[in-house]
This record gives C-alpha cells, sequence and structure tokens, in this order.
C-alpha cells in the first residue's frame, strides 16, 4: 500500500510507536497537530 504523504511528514509530533503499536494520542479531537506549511506541498488545487 502505498499514500501520498507520511503522517511524519505532515505531523508536528508523529505518532509514537512503541513494541510494533501506535500509541493513539489523547489531545483534543484527533489528538494530533497538523503542520499546515507542510501539508501544503501536498494540496491540489482544482477549479
Amino acid at each position: 500500500m502505498s499514500t501520498c504523504c507520511s503522517t511524519e511528514d505532515i505531523l508536528v509530533t508523529p505518532f509514537p510507536v512503541k513494541d510494533g503499536f501506535v500509541h493513539i494520542p489523547s489531545g483534543p479531537g484527533l489528538g494530533v497537530d497538523v503542520d499546515r506549511a507542510r501539508l501544503d506541498k501536498y494540496t491540489i488545487h482544482c477549479s
């Protein structure tokens, strides 16, 4: 499976992985902060 971007590339703090398991952040909402500047390089504008 391939993706257009890696979560490590667009998240301020990547998901912590320990012993092969992803530990879900406990913050509000999805628990992650997206780096908008990094996300912009993956944005496609359609008219």
